[in-house]
């Protein structure tokens, strides 16, 4: 419970993800660890993320949290997936010009939300212009890949130049997904792309 300093800068600032450890340990006067991790941010999880396509989408749409790769999302990856669902909350009640502001704090529980928010808003932006839905899918498409590449064999690299203590952990030829879930997220992008082919009216949301 020391008090944390500032003395080594806003990078190992951001880097150490303080919120994070400070949640837990905040959590742990009440309940357990296992508790925590297993049981209660899983719940937060789905039901942050079920409230957000309820009233953005179609409820039935909820049932695709279920999919076999999200489980593994909130699972083991479960302090990124917590960081998203309190950035969904924040999308549902403030205007969107505040929403950034109040996002901050997310970059201390998990470094990489500062990418995903910035994607968040280069989606946003994309599919405001012009484009046919189609050269949006091709723009969408070539993000993702950018950014598999960005967190995958470019990560350690990326890692050391900011200093942080995790780039030993990452290889230079080693991508975050497996050649196999890549593949199933290809099929769905190209399920999608025909959609459109066949379906000109449907818009993206």
């Amino acid at each position: 419970d020391e008090p944390i300093s500032l003395d080594y800068g806003l990078i190992s600032l951001l880097t150490s993800e303080v919120l994070w450890s400070r949640f837990l340990a905040f959590m742990n006067l009440w309940l357990k660890s296992d508790f925590i991790i297993l049981t209660l941010l899983p719940v937060i999880i789905i039901a942050s993320y079920s409230l957000y396509i309820y009233k953005r989408s179609h409820p039935f749409y909820i049932l695709l949290l279920l999919h076999p790769t999200l489980i593994v999302f909130y699972l083991s990856q479960i302090r990124l997936a917590f960081a998203f669902s309190l950035f969904y909350v924040i999308s549902m009640l403030f205007n969107k010009k505040y929403l950034f502001p109040l996002s901050i704090f997310l970059f201390f529980i998990h470094t990489s939300m500062a990418v995903f928010v910035l994607i968040f808003y280069a989606i946003t932006y994309i599919n405001k212009t012009k484009l046919s839905e189609i050269k949006k899918i091709l723009c969408f498409v070539a993000m993702g890949i950018s950014t598999a590449y960005v967190t995958g064999p470019l990560i350690s690299d990326i890692l050391f130049l900011i200093g942080d203590r995790r780039q030993e952990n990452y290889s230079n030829d080693q991508w975050q997904t497996s050649l196999l879930t890549s593949a199933y997220c290809a099929c769905f992008v190209l399920l999608i792309f025909f959609n459109f082919l066949n379906y000109k009216t449907k818009k993206i949301s």
